[in-house]
């Protein structure tokens, strides 16, 4: 131990401690606006007291309670909740009340009472308060546990000292925490800009060369990966992701052809297209647009919902597995979440044969929260049953699949789906709603050229994401690996 530090138990040190009063010695009729402040947990912030306007007491209340008034230099501990939370009382202060959930801690003059915060405050002290606080649900601190707490502690003009050098460099950090913040706000708005400027009405070459040139810098964390996601989406369905050849044909003559296979086979009418009031995004002149409904299969359910509850109920799930029911936590933005899985008997399945699913179907969440998503199912999860609130989407063959769910999780299906919400608390797109949901129809080629050129740089932002979590890591280890170098040859235990 350093020349001139001492080592006690808390209680050799304390002048004077004092638990808050009982809940039976402040009713809720004590309460009065603009009263003295009762200060409890809540009201100790980041080392300050910040008073809350409903919790104060009346001059009667405060004359009755006069023992638990706060004095300058007292600190206030949280015995609730959190351990280690503290504040030193200062001549604001001075007069207001300890409230039920707090104690008092009062020290002679050899003891600086922020230097003391600073002790209860730190990670030692917490720890130890924390494995040693009684109670199940919140943490309970008794004044024995805090009065056998073991203080290293030095010289009065050290205190100081070291109160200065901390304030100085949480000063510092307030500072560095500031210019970050104002720095990843310059870059959040930097990199949307940016990303609108590719899809935007004027999108040019001299719009991304800039985003090239400044990708490294607005692209820092696996967050920001989404966005760029999210944007190769928009440029796909809007034609700008791949040029386009005049040797394609035209995309309604693609809509032609699945018109005529519906005719040929009797199938179901399909809902056409019908433009909204509002002007649609823009297409290249050999794209064509539809409803969702005209692209799809010939047979009856190739776009239905999932059996209501009233009709699927819990005692029909088995533990064991049997037949997949496909519900909304499943289906992600392009991706099946196979983590989430329900099972049904073959026998209840059989019951449901409008809602089967199978392989490569797509799956739609029908409730949206807040945006429209879309999957595909995978090998080895169908055959299927798809839940309520889901909808099964077959796909027709002659329509390229991925570029239909490609479409379905990007930010321009987002907005004309917008549209057509429902719903106050949940919001709903209709399965209705959903038939008649604009899809723009590239000719079949370049729906499939398409398609490779997302599928392969949706695999460079899985290496990127990666590659920033990895970076995330080794950071976050390095900053360790500097601050333990720095700090653990001066830093002198505190509690036992």
């Amino acid at each position: 131990m350093e020349s001139g530090w001492v080592r006690e138990p808390l209680r050799h040190l304390l002048v004077h401690l004092q638990t808050g009063p009982f809940g039976s010695s402040l009713h809720q009729s004590d309460y009065v606006a603009g009263g003295t402040p009762v200060i409890n947990p809540a009201s100790i912030v980041d080392g300050r007291i910040v008073p809350s306007l409903k919790m104060a007491v009346g001059a009667d209340t405060v004359t009755r309670l006069a023992s638990f008034k706060l004095r300058e230099g007292d600190i206030v501990l949280a015995r609730r909740g959190e351990m280690g939370r503290c504040a030193v009382v200062t001549s604001v202060e001075t007069g207001w009340l300890c409230g039920t959930g707090s104690l008092i801690l009062r020290f002679p003059p050899t003891i600086v009472p922020k230097f003391m915060a600073l002790l209860l405050g730190s990670p030692g002290v917490r720890t130890y308060l924390g494995g040693s606080a009684v109670g199940s649900t919140m943490q309970n601190l008794n004044q024995s546990i805090l009065m056998n707490l073991l203080v290293n502690l030095p010289p009065v003009p050290e205190q100081h000292r070291i109160v200065a050098k901390v304030n100085e460099l949480m000063a510092l950090c307030d500072h560095l925490a500031a210019t970050n913040r104002e720095r990843e706000v310059r870059r959040d708005a930097l990199r949307t800009t940016s990303l609108r400027n590719l899809v935007g009405p004027a999108a040019s070459r001299e719009n991304a060369q800039f985003f090239l040139r400044h990708s490294s810098r607005v692209i820092t964390t696996p967050s920001h990966v989404g966005d760029v996601r999210r944007t190769i989406l928009d440029l796909a369905v809007r034609g700008a992701l791949v040029p386009q050849d005049p040797a394609d044909g035209h995309g309604s003559r693609l809509l032609e052809l699945i018109a005529s296979d519906r005719e040929t086979t009797a199938a179901r009418r399909a809902v056409f297209f019908t433009a909204p009031e509002e002007p649609l995004p823009h297409i290249p002149p050999t794209w064509a647009w539809a409803a969702i409904d005209e692209i799809a299969a010939c047979e009856a359910n190739a776009i239905t919902d999932g059996p209501f509850g009233a009709n699927l109920k819990s005692a029909h799930y088995i533990g064991q597995a049997g037949y997949r029911v496909i519900r909304l936590e499943n289906i992600g933005h392009g991706t099946f979440r196979a983590e989430f899985h329900s099972y049904i008997a073959q026998d209840h399945w059989e019951r449901f044969p409008k809602h089967h699913v199978f392989e490569g179907d797509l799956v739609v969440a029908g409730l949206v929260d807040p945006s429209v998503r879309a999957c595909e199912v995978p090998a080895g999860i169908g055959p299927a049953l798809v839940k309520a609130d889901c909808y099964r989407f077959h796909v027709h063959p002659g329509f390229a699949s991925r570029f239909a769910l490609h479409y379905l999780n990007s930010p321009t299906c987002q907005g004309l789906a917008a549209v057509h919400h429902h719903g106050m608390t949940l919001t709903r797109l209709g399965l209705g709603n959903f038939r008649r949901l604009p899809i723009p129809v590239p000719p079949l080629a370049e729906q499939h050229r398409i398609v490779a050129k997302v599928d392969a740089l949706m695999a460079i932002c899985d290496e990127l994401e990666q590659s920033l979590a990895l970076e995330q890591t080794a950071r976050g280890r390095l900053l360790e690996a500097l601050l333990h170098e720095a700090l653990a040859g001066g830093v002198v235990p505190v509690a036992v």
